[in-house]
């Protein structure tokens, strides 16, 4: 993702909170208007004040579902912090996967809101307050981005098979709309940004043109978007679509994100690069050569 590539070139963290931040907030904002007109097209009737109703009661909700599950889950952390026992890192591991499933459970499927939003609640809490009672750092890092991992590949693997059986009954001229959907996307979300520029820099951190950059090059993503797509595709709102309109959704979006990863993943190096996104300061690249130069004299006198 842009995000792994910002950080394996050193770009500032204050640049790579803004991109997950959004990423978040954006990603549960779908959700919550995803439901809302999918139950439309199964035929519910949903009237301005019901809908203003649900978007609070998602968001708001979700989020109070969410810290709550965090505030239990962080004092069972707290209580299984004790170093010398080996076992505790695993307790903290599956405390923090029952976490993460739990306040989507809760949230989703008991309470109707948000199970995205509520999730990210419960994250925002560990994140920020379970960090010292962590007994194996790098383990519990590892083992997040390892289930990261297999949950791209098994969504994108998915959506491929499914998409790769009906791409060659859809016409040239659709192939041309994914196309032209793409360019649309990226020309709507750097128009959006400028227009947000002034405000943001108003609230917080002054932007320059080259956060901008990496903004706008960051936020193509595709993960949620496919998931929602097969769900179109599979269940096709209660029977409500037909099966041609919801193996078109897939293809437009399968094909968007096909667009992202050949496109957006291959030149934003070069993009971040050209723009000094991710240039070292100077103190950081005297410590390098400082370590480097320590490392020579280590090496030479063995």
């Amino acid at each position: 993702s842009i995000v792994e590539t910002l950080e394996e070139l050193g770009a500032a963290p204050v640049l790579i909170m803004r991109i997950r931040g959004e990423s978040m907030l954006s990603d549960g904002t779908v959700l919550v208007l995803f439901n809302i007109a999918y139950r439309m097209v199964g035929g519910e009737d949903c009237e301005p004040g019901v809908v203003a109703v649900d978007i609070v009661k998602s968001f708001f909700g979700a989020f109070a579902v969410g810290g709550l599950v965090g505030v239990v889950f962080l004092k069972w952390m707290r209580s299984a912090s004790d170093r010398l026992m080996r076992k505790n890192s695993w307790i903290q591991i599956l405390l923090t996967l029952t976490c993460a499933y739990l306040s989507y459970i809760l949230a989703e499927g008991l309470c109707h809101m948000s199970g995205v939003i509520s999730t990210v609640a419960a994250g925002s809490v560990l994140a920020r307050h379970a960090w010292p009672a962590v007994v194996e750092k790098q383990a519990m890092l590892e083992f997040w981005h390892i289930v990261e991992l297999i949950c791209k590949i098994l969504v994108f693997f998915l959506a491929g098979m499914i998409t790769g059986q009906s791409a060659g009954q859809h016409a040239a001229t659709e192939y041309l709309w994914v196309l032209a959907t793409y360019v649309a996307m990226n020309v709507i979300r750097l128009v959006m940004l400028l227009g947000l520029w002034c405000p943001m820099n108003v609230v917080g951190q002054r932007l320059r043109v080259r956060d901008i950059v990496a903004l706008w090059a960051g936020g193509m993503r595709g993960i949620v978007a496919l998931c929602l797509a097969i769900l179109v595709n599979e269940d096709r709102g209660d029977g409500k679509l037909e099966p041609s309109i919801s193996s078109k959704i897939l293809f437009h979006v399968a094909g968007v994100v096909t667009l992202t990863l050949v496109v957006n993943a291959t030149t934003a190096p070069l993009l971040f690069s050209f723009f000094g996104i991710t240039q070292r300061g100077e103190g950081r690249k005297a410590l390098v050569r400082h370590v480097a130069r320590r490392a020579r004299v280590h090496v030479n006198k063995s």
